[in-house]
């Protein structure tokens, strides 16, 4: 039995707030476009990706209905879907599925189906800054109870740090890795997580 674990979605979507195109994120676009035929998306899957590169990002209730057409395509070959619990910002939350492939059907056909209705678009909704600008706002929202549990951790920061900063300590005090700097925790470290000081998981701030 083989399980994959992604993005899904939720019941109920905070309205998106509204976006303005972003060269960097049109670009990774145009570049999942060229390649989508090749890759296997699906008609319905390719209208998505250009209606986000007009419009600049992609919605939760767009994701949803990729990762839906996508369930139910695993479905009808025999394999179970699942939802799990949305995390990070209501407006942009974080989507988790699972699929169990029971013995006897192809890992392949799973895959298939990934790729005809959601896997580039999957792709650009995590990548979306849309995306990490909603996180960012979460963690700002939060930045007192984030600044307590680093304290608790042994870790001081800036009243006054920038979202990144406290993206950085909450992710090096959860793992003892300094992105650019320390590859590997040092020896007995501790990790202390801090994530749900902001009601979210190490996910949203590692993306």
């Amino acid at each position: 039995m083989g399980w994959v674990v992604a993005l899904s979605a939720c019941t109920q979507l905070a309205p998106t707030p509204e976006v303005t195109p972003n060269v960097a994120f049109q670009e990774l676009l145009n570049g999942l476009l060229a390649t989508a035929a090749d890759d296997g998306a699906n008609a319905d899957q390719i209208a998505s990706l250009e209606a986000a590169r007009e419009v600049g990002a992609i919605t939760p209730e767009v994701m949803r209905q990729a990762l839906e057409n996508y369930g139910q395509c695993v479905a009808e070959l025999g394999m179970t879907y699942s939802w799990g619990d949305p995390t990070g910002p209501p407006d942009f939350p974080t989507f988790t599925f699972r699929v169990s492939v029971p013995t006897g059907i192809s890992n392949e056909l799973m895959d298939t189906c990934y790729a005809s209705h959601a896997r580039l678009l999957h792709t650009a909704y995590q990548l979306q800054p849309a995306l990490r600008e909603a996180q960012g706002r979460v963690i700002a929202e939060h930045r007192d109870a984030i600044i307590a549990c680093l304290a608790d951790a042994g870790t001081t920061i800036e009243p006054d740090a920038t979202v990144d900063e406290l993206r950085r300590a909450v992710m090096t005090a959860a793992t003892g890795v300094i992105p650019g700097e320390v590859d590997s925790p040092p020896p007995g470290f501790t990790p202390h997580d801090c994530t749900g000081a902001a009601g979210m998981t190490i996910r949203e701030f590692g993306y």
